[in-house]
């Protein structure tokens, strides 16, 4: 297994605890992870800083791609070349899943704001000084991140949408980048994401459900 890191973010203490609670859950007698070497020696090759791109330039090859609540922090620029690295990185089976949160990230520390705050009343220019670089939401909604999955050389085998019921406070608020949304795609908090490479002579066909 290769984990990857733009930064150099993690920390020994929480991988041992995290490996303890794994082999627990399993019955199984926990891993002693002391350093870096030791992680690589029990299966799991921790690179930072590093980036799919890079590996792709280098001709690396996965079988699947995996991450929880990532997609929603990459700018859209960044997602598109990461997705077509991605795409080049798997063989013609290889998967790539992802579970993403659509929601407003700072109402999981405030009550009284909606999960959807963030669609009300700034316009892009506005949320880029309210967005703090280290904890980026990029406010993309599920349809486009389907469209740029399918636009960078995927076809979504599955996704499983958890739409909310519309919030009238919010709906009768939005930003007018958000006008254009149809009130389902607005108002999808989380999915999964199944996607495999698209076969290289399928062109640019759309990704189906």
């Amino acid at each position: 297994m290769t984990c990857l890191d733009l930064n150099r973010l993690a920390r020994l203490d929480p991988v041992q605890h995290a490996a303890s609670h794994l082999a627990n859950k399993f019955g199984s007698p926990p891993p002693s992870i002391r350093s870096w070497e030791g992680l690589r020696q029990s299966g799991i090759r921790y690179l930072a800083p590093a980036t799919i791109e890079a590996l792709a330039a280098q001709d690396a090859r996965f079988t699947c791609f995996y991450s929880t609540d990532m997609l929603e922090h990459i700018p859209a620029d960044a997602f598109a070349r990461a997705s077509t690295s991605t795409a080049s990185s798997l063989g013609h089976d290889g998967l790539s899943i992802h579970a993403v949160d659509y929601s407003d990230h700072c109402a999981r520390f405030v009550p009284a704001l909606s999960r959807f705050n963030f669609l009300t009343t700034y316009s892009d220019q506005q949320w880029k000084r309210r967005n703090p670089r280290r904890h980026y939401v990029n406010r993309r909604r599920h349809s486009q991140l389907r469209r740029i999955l399918g636009d960078c050389g995927f076809t979504v085998l599955s996704d499983s949408p958890k739409v909310c019921p519309a919030v009238d406070a919010i709906f009768g608020n939005l930003a007018t980048q958000f006008k254009v949304f149809a009130e389902s795609d607005l108002f999808t908090q989380r999915t999964w994401f199944v996607c495999r490479p698209k076969p290289r002579d399928e062109g640019d066909e759309s990704a189906t459900r």
